[in-house]
């Protein structure tokens, strides 16, 4: 979950994220670990395609761990999940276009 908090946190030098890391995964690791398990399947799938499926399945992977980041934050910092969602509304409401930020 480092490559998430630093996203969220740019503050943060590269050992406070992995220190935040490892207390956010404090208790959840099994969690992680079943449900990267439950892609094993999909992972067969993409071999026997010679790997055109993985084109699918990695952004479904990375798109399933930014869920368990933010389902993890929201339950042990829920004061958080209210300041991201009003700032999204806000910006919404002032006509804000969203960008995506890249990084070079």
């Amino acid at each position: 979950m480092t490559n998430f908090i630093a996203k969220d946190h740019p503050e943060l030098d590269a050992d406070s994220c992995i220190e935040e890391s490892m207390k956010m995964m404090d208790g959840h690791k099994a969690d992680l670990f079943l449900l990267d398990l439950s892609f094993i399947g999909w992972f067969l799938l993409c071999i026997l395609s010679l790997g055109i499926g993985f084109l699918w399945l990695y952004p479904y992977v990375e798109t399933s761990h930014a869920i368990f980041y933010k389902e993890i934050k929201a339950e042990l910092y829920p004061e958080m999940e209210d300041a991201d969602a009003s700032a999204f509304e806000e910006d919404m409401n002032n006509g804000t276009e969203f960008t995506a930020e890249f990084e070079n």
